[in-house]
């Protein structure tokens, strides 16, 4: 028989129960059957209305915060490199080049370069990492001697002269067409750069030969060679070529050092001083810190050719402070 809440309010209509017929169980049932009314009922339904409608609502603002904090980690980690751009603010490892490659728009004409008194000279750039590196091996081998000797006087700084030092994570280096790069054949498979023939950005006069017969061919070169060749586009100053194979580079490799470094300085001599902030910008987030000092420095100078006086202001104050080897030269210049 199906009790309901009818049989409970009236409980004369239930038939006797003969009680010695009963276990114990029965009894202690018959106990609380006798002791229930609709009252507690209602009160137990009350509760566990209320109890079921907070567990909905927890579940409601559980499943719109986390969707809200979804579209927020998503909006971040697109515009990152943007804010790093209009903040100067690094977040290292939270950016993924691999994955935010956009390639730089060159109009198809060859642009003018800039005043040559404004210009960033290739050689230049060759005579300074031969002097820095040259500087850094005495600096080394000083150290060396000092630590063998027992009794030396040290001069302890305080910590508040003491500037902040980024993570050093410097790769092997070699020069190719004399300017310093990553030898990027210790850290790479040997896999070979897939090249279209109508975006080489090498000159008909500079091919080889076997190109020239294979022209409606894809052609295949090592990374290292094809780098080569485009730095020595860089070192005659034809830098319009050069972006052009430094943006096939980074097609394939959106975090190579080499590349990110020497295009941003093409792209300051032609002029696209935004196109190369975002560059030197994209530098903090590659996997080596070869260039970590320099880019600061260029990106000093295209932050004044961009005019933009805040950003300016904070770099050149904190390459002071880090009395590096470009210090003085930002000392001097000035917006």
């Amino acid at each position: 028989m199906n009790f309901n809440r009818k049989h409970i309010g009236d409980k004369s209509h239930i038939p006797e129960i003969e009680l010695d017929k009963l276990d114990e169980f029965e009894l202690d049932a018959k106990e609380g059957w006798d002791k229930l009314n609709v009252e507690d009922l209602n009160r137990l339904d009350q509760r566990y209305k209320n109890k079921t409608l907070g567990l909905k609502l927890s579940f409601t603002v559980l499943f719109f915060s986390t969707f809200v904090i979804s579209i927020i980690i998503y909006e971040a980690h697109n515009k990152e490199i943007s804010t790093v751009e209009k903040t100067g603010v690094i977040q290292k490892n939270k950016y993924n080049l691999k994955n935010n490659f956009q390639p730089v728009k060159l109009p198809r004409k060859n642009l003018a370069l800039i005043p040559q008194h404004k210009q960033i000279v290739p050689q230049k750039i060759q005579l300074d990492f031969k002097i820095k590196r040259l500087k850094q091996e005495e600096e080394f081998t000083k150290q060396q001697v000092n630590e063998r000797n027992i009794g030396i006087d040290i001069d302890v700084k305080a910590a508040s002269r003491i500037s902040p030092v980024e993570v050093d994570n410097s790769a092997k280096e070699i020069y190719l067409q004399d300017l310093l790069v990553v030898d990027y054949r210790l850290y790479r498979k040997s896999e070979p750069l897939i090249l279209s023939p109508n975006l080489t950005g090498t000159p008909a006069n500079e091919a080889s030969k076997s190109e020239e017969q294979n022209s409606t061919q894809e052609l295949e070169v090592s990374y290292m060679n094809y780098l080569s060749k485009t730095l020595k586009l860089f070192n005659k100053k034809r830098f319009h070529d050069a972006v052009i194979n430094f943006e096939i580079i980074l097609s394939k490799y959106p975090d190579d050092v080499n590349a990110l470094f020497y295009e941003s300085i093409a792209l300051y001599n032609l002029g696209l001083n935004k196109e190369a902030i975002h560059r030197l910008n994209q530098l903090h987030f590659a996997p080596f810190s070869n260039f970590q000092e320099d880019l600061k420095w260029y990106l000093l100078l295209c932050y004044k050719a961009d005019k933009n006086q805040t950003q300016f202001s904070n770099l050149r104050a904190e390459i002071i402070n880090a009395r590096g080897y470009y210090w003085l030269r930002a000392q001097q210049l000035q917006y």
